[in-house]
C-alpha cells in the first residue's frame, strides 16, 4: 500500500510538471509577439538573442512536456526542465533587483508579474522536480 500511495504521488507530480510545461508553451505559441515583447521587458538580452529565446523556448518548453509525459528520456528531460526552471527563476530575481514591474512571460497573455509569488510558484515547481529527479531510477 506504501509502495503504491508513492508511485502514484510521483506519477501526479510528473503529470502536473508535464502540464505546466505543455499548457506555457501553448500560450507562447498563441502570441510568440506578446512573449517576445515581455522577454525583452527584462532588458537583459539583445534583439537577436530574444528573437531566439521566443522561436526555441515554446518547443524545448513542449518537447520536455510531452516527454514526462510519455516517459521518454525522463531523467534528460527532468534535467532539463530543472534547469529551465533555475534560469526563468534567475531572471525573476533580476527583475525584481532591477525593479521593473513586468510580467513574467511564463504563459504567454496569461501571464503574471515578476515578484515573490512567482518565486515561490518556481520554487515549488524546482522542489516536484528534483523529488522526481531523486526517485525516477527507482521508480520509473
Amino acid at each position: 500500500m506504501k509502495i503504491e500511495l508513492k508511485k502514484y504521488s510521483l506519477e501526479i507530480l510528473r503529470l502536473i510538471l508535464s502540464f505546466i510545461f505543455i499548457l506555457s508553451a501553448l500560450e507562447k505559441f498563441k502570441s510568440l509577439e506578446s512573449f517576445a515583447l515581455n522577454v525583452d521587458a527584462y532588458q537583459i538580452f539583445p534583439a537577436i538573442v530574444v528573437n531566439l529565446i521566443v522561436v526555441i523556448i515554446p518547443w524545448l518548453e513542449l518537447f520536455v512536456g510531452f516527454g514526462l509525459l510519455f516517459k521518454f528520456k525522463l531523467r534528460a528531460n527532468l534535467l532539463l526542465y530543472l534547469i529551465l526552471m533555475i534560469c526563468f527563476t534567475i531572471l525573476v530575481v533580476i527583475a525584481m533587483i532591477k525593479g521593473l514591474d513586468i510580467e513574467c512571460g511564463c504563459f504567454g497573455e496569461s501571464s503574471t508579474k515578476v515578484g515573490l509569488v512567482k518565486i515561490i510558484e518556481n520554487m515549488m515547481i524546482i522542489f516536484m522536480n528534483l523529488i522526481l529527479l531523486k526517485f525516477c531510477k527507482i521508480t520509473y
